[in-house]
């Protein structure tokens, strides 16, 4: 099974979680991009046995939730992105923003009203299978942008994060095409 990305990070994927909770989430990563992704891993990916706390302290990380302000999209991602409830099962509103804000972590929504989907709004929360493929996606469209390759459909900074909106909410109404939107509009 390949893997998501085969060029340098420019995204990190950390697993963070208590010493005995690693092996179910490490379990679960890899149920969750076999199944939803096709993939067996993400270039980059590791796993820390740490509270979120200790182990963002002293990083530019950005939480991601759909409870607060948008990322800038004109600028590539984040080089760290905290995306919450991998095991998070029901919709609770603020709770992401409260865990940011207990982590003494900045937090952001993804932009997702910038994309010419009608259904989505920034506040819209994700599936992390969508949320991982999307800023893989921003992140490799970022790059060949940079690099001059235009991001396969034109240019860098917003651009490149609407295409990779378009390719992963794509992709995520074909694994779930009863349910493209969690929150109606």
């Amino acid at each position: 099974m390949p893997s998501l990305s085969s060029s340098p990070p420019l995204l990190r994927y950390q697993v963070v979680g208590a010493e005995a909770d690693l092996e179910a989430l490490r379990k679960r990563m890899t149920t969750l991009l076999e199944a939803e992704l096709g993939v067996s891993s993400l270039h980059g990916l590791t796993y820390h046995a740490a509270s979120l706390e200790s182990h963002c302290a002293g990083t530019a990380a950005v939480y991601l939730s759909p409870d607060v302000e948008p990322l800038d999209a004109s600028l590539p991602p984040p080089s760290t992105l905290v995306i919450g409830g991998i095991i998070d099962r029901a919709i609770v509103e603020d709770r992401s923003k409260k865990r940011a804000a207990a982590c003494l972590l900045p937090s952001r929504c993804l932009p997702l009203s910038l994309s010419s989907l009608s259904l989505l709004q920034d506040s819209e929360p994700l599936n992390v299978d969508t949320v991982l493929e999307l800023c893989e996606g921003w992140r490799r469209e970022s790059a060949a942008a940079a690099e001059g390759g235009g991001g396969g459909g034109g240019g860098g900074g917003e651009q490149a994060f609407v295409n990779a909106v378009g390719e992963a909410m794509e992709r995520h109404e074909e694994r779930h095409p009863n349910r493209p939107v969690h929150k109606p509009s």
